[in-house]
Parts: structure tokens; C-alpha cells; sequence
């Protein structure tokens, strides 16, 4: 099954962190990118830009298209990054979510629909 991990967080996570902080971190996730590679868990992972660089499109009432600048959501809270996983069930998906260094923010894992005839 394919997991779909996502990295939320309120944009301040990194706000007053030292070198020495940072390059720990750098490390911590180093070290976990490097497990869930070599355990062939990882499909894909990217970090996404900033949430003030969104636009958001949405069918109104009247079914005119409304593209707003931003983010989806109205809260602080905005998707940092995703990894998409191939693990056996969602127990083992969210294992290796708890294994994932964070400073704070959430993490949510959801498994990605299935389809018939996809891969």
C-alpha cells in the first residue's frame, strides 16, 4: 500500500533555532533519510515552497472559478513537505513517520487511494 506522509507546520519551526541546533537536525534527518531509503520505503519526497507563493482555486455558488492567492486552508497551519511511502499496512507507515525527526508541527499519514488498474 502507498502512504501519503505530510509535513505540516505554522512556517516558524526553524525561527530562532542556533547553527548548532540546525546542524543537529541536519543530521537526525540525514540519518533517517538514509534508513528509510536503504529499507526501500521511500517512493518520493519533496519540500513545497512557501504557502505565501500558493493559489488557491475554488468553484463558488454561482459555478464561476474564484483564484485566490495563498493557501487552501485559513490557519496558520500549511503543508511543509510529503513523502509518499510503500509500506505494508498503516501501522508500519506510521512507524516510520514516528522514526521521522520534527521540531514541532504535525504529521499526518494517509493512505492513498486505490484504483483499479493503477499500479
Amino acid at each position: 500500500m502507498k502512504f501519503m506522509v505530510t509535513l505540516i507546520t505554522d512556517g516558524t519551526l526553524m525561527e530562532n533555532r542556533t547553527p548548532e541546533e540546525m546542524e543537529e537536525f541536519a543530521g537526525k534527518m540525514g540519518e533517517f533519510m538514509s534508513e528509510i531509503q536503504a529499507a526501500g520505503v521511500l517512493l518520493h519526497t519533496d519540500a513545497l515552497g512557501p504557502s505565501a507563493g500558493a493559489r488557491t482555486l475554488r468553484h463558488a455558488e454561482d459555478g464561476e472559478l474564484a483564484v485566490t492567492d495563498g493557501p487552501f486552508a485559513e490557519t496558520k497551519e500549511q503543508i511543509a513537505g510529503y513523502m509518499v511511502l510503500e509500506c505494508p499496512d498503516l501501522d508500519a507507515a506510521v512507524g516510520w513517520a514516528q522514526k521521522m525527526p520534527i521540531l514541532g508541527g504535525a504529521i499526518e499519514v494517509r493512505p492513498i487511494a486505490e484504483r483499479p488498474g493503477q499500479n
